[in-house]
């Protein structure tokens, strides 16, 4: 059995040619958009389709979602120990997926408490959801864009229109695998692995203090921590660029310019050049998480920056993470985790 439900305004149907042959093939029309194949195993083999086509039409904010309800029944008579036929077989389904819950007529019987689905009973089956839209994501939004980015985004491609299931993806972020790419960000990746790390993460720049006394830091994201809150997707350039203003900024502190806590970090492990040299005269370039391309981008105290190789840090940001966003098309407020691998 397999029906469809499109979700937010949007439909999620059969595409008629594919029905068509369904049809011609044995499959029936159980209720208003559910379809059955009652027969065995091995004439759905010989004539039943293995794959299904569906189109959705999307509201107006240009994404829709489709959800698919495959459910598999056993429909041959099943013996107790007593001799009795066993009906249990009968009256519910065999699970195929697990996000969703529907009944066996394809409603949804699924609630949340809290943050979480719950089921309500081993006899519902459970759905894949499609997410589609028609954005147009890992572009940078400069105009024009710079000539570096502009090629960044002719060789990593900028990618318009897709269906993704709806999952929480995880950015991992493999030192090894990058390198062997050509793309190296060791750099990035220790800042990360530091500020995720708890308690060590209490050593991590600008220092949370309390009385005087460094805590640890509560910075969401970790897929290695079960429970860990996601970060959340922030689209816009311009939005980034305002995020980085709260820990990137320039101003004057006892008569001499600093260029924003990364500034400050320097001078606090290279004391002899404190108001002499910024970090950026020695070729590093600012780097922050969670990132500034997130809503939890420099919330409260709980974050950290780092001045770290300029180029390893272009490769991160400019390559690898907007890569992530584009393939799993994340757009605003999409949860993510990340992922750090030597």
């Amino acid at each position: 059995m397999i029906s469809s439900k499109g979700e937010s305004g949007s439909t999620c149907n059969l595409t008629p040619a594919v029905l068509s042959q369904m049809k011609a093939k044995g499959w029936q029309e159980y209720a208003d958009g559910i379809y059955t194949f009652r027969d065995s195993i091995a004439k759905f083999k010989a004539s039943g389709d293995t794959f299904f086509r569906f189109y959705s039409d999307p509201d107006s904010d240009r994404v829709s979602t489709c959800t698919l309800r495959p459910r598999l029944y056993n429909t041959l008579d099943e013996w107790d120990s007593d001799g009795e036929v066993d009906e249990t077989w009968d009256k519910q389904a065999i699970p195929l997926w697990n996000t969703g819950c529907f009944d066996d007529k394809g409603l949804d019987v699924g609630k949340v408490i809290g943050t979480t689905r719950v089921c309500g009973g081993p006899s519902h089956a459970y759905a894949p959801t499609t997410r589609c839209d028609e954005l147009t994501l890992g572009q940078e939004d400069e105009d024009p864009p710079s000539t570096v980015r502009a090629a960044a985004n002719n060789t990593y491609g900028v990618h318009t229109g897709a269906c993704i299931f709806t999952v929480t993806p995880v950015f991992t972020m493999s030192k090894s695998a990058a390198t062997a790419a050509g793309k190296p960000m060791d750099a990035v990746i220790d800042h990360i692995a530091d500020a995720l790390k708890t308690p060590d993460n209490k050593n991590t720049w600008p220092y949370k203090l309390v009385n005087n006394v460094r805590q640890v830091k509560t910075i969401p994201g970790n897929a290695d921590v079960p429970g860990s809150n996601p970060l959340t997707r922030l689209l816009g350039k311009k939005n980034a660029d305002e995020n980085r203003k709260k820990f990137n900024w320039e101003r004057q502190v006892n008569g001499h310019l600093t260029k924003g806590e990364c500034d400050l970090y320097y001078w606090e492990l290279n004391p002899s050049l404190k108001w002499v040299q910024h970090y950026t005269q020695a070729g590093l370039q600012c780097d922050e998480f969670p990132f500034a391309s997130t809503y939890q981008g420099k919330v409260g105290n709980d974050y950290s920056v780092r001045p770290i190789n300029g180029l390893q840090n272009r490769n991160h940001g400019w390559t690898w993470l907007r890569t992530f966003y584009s393939r799993n098309r994340l757009a605003d407020k999409d949860p993510f985790l990340v992922r750090t691998r030597s």
